[in-house]
């Protein structure tokens, strides 16, 4: 009886326990609804870690009321079970709904410090999420930590000499991975296999300062293996030079096909030497830069006026640069001021051309014989705008007809003439010439560069060029690549006796399985796949050559040496998987053979007439007896030379005659 007192004691003093607990939860249920209809959705971390600890208390307390529960059942008190069972329903509630409240509320809170965040993220900032902010923040405990660490890693050498090692060895791997790739796709694209990759990494190695990478030197290499014809007669240092050119221009903004393209123009058709058409590389640049120019731009307008360049010869490369100048200052492109001025190059159209504009223009401003005399096409636009100009016309002042005509005679249309008339020659003079060095290209690349490019070349600086070491490796894995397909079933065999040794049988029943269908595989590879061609079909192919060498050992006589016999014996055994067109051409070839024989029998007696023989191509056996007694039935080996004796072998042609007649056939 007191043992019941006392748990009814216990279950009364629990109840009220969670009794004061429903209270406390349904007024902190209460203060946040309050604080909710207030707008203040806000809870800090600290008030949901003392949410999620009630929680687990409350979880804990309905584990104590479910023991309790069981153990009244196993007391038998009716009553206390009832009263447990509703107290267990009771907390299994509360724990959901407190579960789900606190899902809600974590919910709310998140969506409001990320929406707080969002709004506030300009001006705002609740602790130090960068570098600069903890350093500006704090910046005592900043210096200080930072300090702190400095320390530490001056009073450790060791650990300065493995970060050392740690990176030389990191970069030198990128490197030499870097240096393979780019020597591979140079190899693929050109099939010239490892030829020049001492170029490509000479030229990374020397230009990666001013931001050439592995990748970017093979380019520029491979545009000038395959756009300059004698690039690869070259000597060593001049391919040097022009890569150099090439790899710079392509960093200044210069594409590397067309800087190559240029330079076999400079070299093929100027005659230029190698250290003349790479400084007009560089002039090219450094005009366009001063005249205001895409370099690219200058460089393809550059091969695409080739033909007029060479049509002027050394003035060619001059008045290249006069039209550019007056397409700048017009705006008219290159090749409409070429087409303008092109048309004076024939006295009839230059003549019609001419009488056109000076019956528009009311007077003899414009002189056939002028412009037809004159060949440079900058000088004769030139004469051209001048005399027009003279005229006195505005482009404004004239009618919607006059346009038409003008624009007509002259070969532009309306906006390409409005762009000549209100253009002015002299406003933009042609820059001197000059060319920068090599020196001053690369310089020039650091106002191409991103700061991570800049700190890419300082890493770069203390990589170590191991590119013969991973050639050398690549050489080996090669080399062992053939053996590895038997190296596995042994190391599979291996593994499966290690497995039977550890008491693992089910491992080692797999290792051997796997181990039994590679060697299958490659028995199957063997016999039927192999490299080229397999077994069975360098077996079919002794076969064929056997079988087309059928007429030919019928017609050899037989040949008897003492103690050697050799005879040939003309027994036609069934052949199998022969198709019908085969063993009628088969068959022919018997009779044809059949007939020589008879002619080149011993005794010379008259050929017999050829007898139609049916069935399959006959089968020669070759039988070699030693004292009677028979040594061997199997030819190996046959050779038939093309000449013999220092004449046509007649077997070599006869061989040849019946494997073309073959191939005439369809055999």
């Amino acid at each position: 009886m007191a043992e019941e007192e006392t748990f009814g004691e216990a279950a009364q003093k629990a109840r009220a326990d969670i009794e004061n607990r429903q209270a406390k939860l349904d007024l902190e249920k209460k203060i946040l609804e309050v604080r909710k209809e207030q707008g203040e959705v806000y809870q800090s971390d600290l008030e949901l870690a003392k949410q999620e600890a009630e929680l687990r208390d409350l979880e804990l307390e309905y584990e104590k009321q479910a023991k309790a529960f069981a153990e009244a059942r196993k007391q038998g008190l009716e009553e206390d079970i009832k009263a447990e069972a509703e107290k267990l329903a009771v907390l299994r509630k509360q724990t959901e709904e407190k579960k789900k409240q606190q899902e809600l509320d974590k919910a709310a809170a998140d969506i409001a410090d990320n929406t707080f965040k969002r709004l506030t993220s300009l001006f705002y900032e609740e602790k130090p999420e960068t570098g600069i902010s903890a350093m500006f923040t704090n910046p005592g405990k900043f210096l200080g930590r930072f300090g702190d660490n400095v320390k530490k890693m001056i009073a450790n050498p060791l650990g300065i000499a493995s970060g050392v090692i740690s990176t030389v060895t990191q970069q030198s791997i990128q490197l030499a991975l870097a240096q393979d790739q780019a020597n591979v796709a140079f190899a693929k694209a050109t099939g010239q296999g490892d030829a020049f990759n001492d170029a490509i990494m000479s030229l990374e190695a020397n230009l990666y300062t001013a931001g050439v990478t592995s990748d970017e030197a093979g380019q520029a290499v491979q545009s000038l293996f395959t756009n300059v014809t004698d690039f690869t007669e070259m000597s060593e240092k001049q391919q040097a030079v022009l890569g150099q050119n090439v790899a710079l221009l392509q960093e200044l903004g210069v594409s590397s096909e067309t800087a190559a393209k240029n330079i076999q123009f400079s070299t093929k058709v100027l005659g230029m030497s190698v250290n003349q058409s790479a400084r007009l590389q560089r002039e090219l640049l450094t005009f366009a830069q001063d005249l205001g120019v895409s370099a690219d731009q200058i460089a393809s307008d550059f091969a695409s006026m080739g033909p007029q360049i060479a049509a002027l010869g050394a003035d060619g490369v001059d008045a290249f640069r006069r039209l550019e100048v007056q397409s700048k200052n017009t705006g008219l492109a290159l090749n409409e001021i070429v087409g303008i001025v092109e048309k004076f190059d024939k006295f009839d159209t230059a003549a019609q051309s001419v009488a056109s504009l000076n019956a528009l223009l009311g007077g003899p401003y414009l002189n056939t014989l002028e412009l037809v005399a004159e060949t440079d096409p900058s000088k004769r636009f030139e004469i051209l705008k001048k005399r027009i100009d003279a005229a006195g016309l505005s482009f404004d002042q004239m009618d919607y007809y006059q346009r038409k005509a003008i624009a007509s005679s002259i070969g532009l249309n309306e906006q390409q003439l409005a762009l000549m008339m209100r253009g002015r020659l002299d406003l933009i003079q042609e820059p001197q010439k000059s060319a920068a060095d090599i020196e001053a290209l690369a310089e020039q690349t650091a106002q191409f560069n991103t700061v991570m490019e800049e700190l890419g070349q300082i890493m770069r600086s203390v990589a170590i060029s191991i590119g013969p070491v991973i050639t050398m490796f690549k050489d080996v894995l090669q080399a062992a690549q053939p053996f590895f397909q038997y190296v596995i079933p042994l190391l599979l065999g291996a593994g499966a006796a290690v497995a039977a040794a550890l008491e693992a049988p089910f491992l080692a029943v797999g290792l051997a399985v796997l181990g039994v269908l590679h060697a299958m595989s490659s028995l199957y590879h063997f016999f039927f796949v192999g490299n080229s061609p397999s077994f069975l079909d360098v077996l079919g192919l002794v076969s064929e050559s056997m079988s087309g060498l059928t007429g030919v050992f019928a017609s050899l006589p037989s040949v008897e040496i003492p103690g050697i016999t050799a005879s040939v014996e003309n027994t036609v055994k069934a052949s199998t998987a022969v198709v019908s067109q085969g063993q009628s051409n088969a068959t022919t070839a018997l009779n044809n053979a059949t007939a020589t024989a008879a002619a080149l029998s011993p005794n010379n007696a008259p050929a017999a007439a050829p007898q139609q023989v049916q069935g399959p191509p006959p089968v020669i056996n070759i039988t070699l007896q030693v004292d009677g007694t028979e040594f061997a039935a199997v030819v190996n080996d046959v050779s038939v030379e093309k000449y013999s004796g220092g004449k046509p072998s007649e077997m070599y042609a006869s061989i040849i005659s019946m494997i073309e007649q073959g191939f005439v056939r369809g055999v």
